[in-house]
């Protein structure tokens, strides 16, 4: 059964194309860091091809999908019955976790969603409602290949560091440089980090989310105490 919508506005991010309809086709974006501001995605919202658009923004790829703010949020409107088909524009945008990945494809299939992925142009059912063959197999190899490549991403980010320090670079700010606690809160990860930690999040979950070591979030609540 279908349920009609009546008015889910959960926060900014999520961008309704159409109030008092019935949800239907999804479109769910993800960036990995609050500086992605997911400009690709803009269209979405002026295609009318979604009855809703929810962007997780800032969000690393391995927080569980359910972990997530829009991801739960779109999984309690699967559970509801009103989303018949999700689309991801790219694999990775679920995730970068395989079996946590291949679990949310599951759990979506088992609802009677729909699942297309808009840059290969592969859906788990084919026009005739039939279950696409290929699908399974072909998401096992993607959630394989996108949990391979946040490995490489992490080691090529290590060896940049490494190479940068040994050419005599040097991380932070300069010796007596100072920042007043009011700019440091002000930047824009900073300001995430400060809105979880007032949601309560853990560390972990703080870091997969914003990008940040747990040293940077104990630097953020230590001038939340002193502001």
């Amino acid at each position: 059964m279908i349920i009609p919508f009546i008015c889910y506005i959960f926060n900014p991010i999520i961008k309704i194309v159409a109030l008092n309809t019935y949800i239907m086709r999804i479109k769910y974006n993800r960036t990995s860091t609050i500086e992605q501001q997911g400009n690709r995605f803009i269209e979405d919202d002026k295609s009318g091809d979604y009855n809703a658009v929810l962007f997780d923004k800032g969000v690393s790829g391995s927080v569980n999908f359910k972990d997530r703010a829009q991801g739960s949020k779109l999984l309690e409107m699967v559970d509801t019955g009103q989303v018949k088909e999700v689309v991801f524009e790219e694999f990775s945008r679920i995730g970068r976790n395989s079996m946590d990945t291949l679990n949310t494809l599951e759990y979506l299939k088992s609802a009677g969603v729909r699942i297309c992925i808009k840059n290969y142009s592969l859906c788990s059912t084919n026009e005739d409602g039939k279950a696409n063959p290929l699908f399974g197999m072909m998401t096992k190899v993607l959630a394989e290949v996108s949990e391979q490549e946040r490995h490489n991403i992490k080691e090529r980010t290590a060896q940049g560091r490494a190479v940068y320090l040994a050419n005599g670079g040097k991380l932070g700010r300069e010796k007596g440089d100072t920042e007043s606690t009011a700019k440091f809160l002000s930047k824009d990860k900073n300001r995430a980090i400060v809105r979880l930690l007032n949601q309560n999040k853990s560390y972990r979950d703080i870091c997969g989310r914003v990008g940040c070591s747990p040293s940077t979030i104990r630097k953020v609540k230590k001038a939340l105490e002193m502001s």
